[in-house]
């Protein structure tokens, strides 16, 4: 269980124990939770950002668009393995390939895509810090997420990605 202001709690052994900040989760205001497809937990906080459980240590996703520093409110998954995740600056869509390979060391920073008012959102602030849910995909893919001015519905299999390398 998360809360927002005393952290993220475990129940193990028939009793509540509070997650220490030794384990790599750094922030007490716990925003949302999500397990992926894999099973893997994925912890959102109000002031650093998106953490991932590996193991029994939390790896803190940096990436290169500043999503450390953004408050979490939403996590889907789609049906690629790519996760999305909802900020208070828009939504960033980040590759399943990288954040395997930021867990295990092998690259130190994310490359996410994001989605902001320049791609048709009317507020770039995901919503749904007392609603639930806070979004969701539905039998068809698509991913839905509420923003203070209304839903935002992304179809990640026609979702266009740029596969050229910029110029060295």
């Amino acid at each position: 269980m998360g809360f927002s202001g005393s952290g993220l709690y475990s129940f193990w052994g028939g009793r509540f124990e509070r997650v220490a900040e030794e384990s790599g989760l750094t922030s007490p205001l716990i925003s949302m939770l999500h397990v992926d497809s894999r099973g893997t937990l994925r912890v959102g906080t109000l002031d650093q950002g998106l953490f991932r459980l590996e193991g029994t240590r939390f790896i803190r996703h940096v990436e290169d668009g500043g999503l450390q520093d953004m408050p979490v409110s939403q996590v889907l998954e789609d049906a690629f393995g790519n996760i999305w995740v909802g900020t208070n600056r828009g939504i960033v869509r980040l590759r399943r390939q990288e954040l395997d390979d930021l867990a295990v060391g092998r690259i130190a920073s994310l490359h996410g895509n994001h989605l902001g008012r320049e791609d048709g959102m009317l507020s770039t602030e995901t919503s749904g810090w007392r609603i639930h849910p806070k979004g969701l995909k539905t039998r068809d893919g698509r991913l839905w997420f509420s923003t203070i001015n209304g839903l935002v519905v992304i179809d990640p299999a026609a979702f266009p990605v740029n596969q050229v390398p910029p110029p060295c």
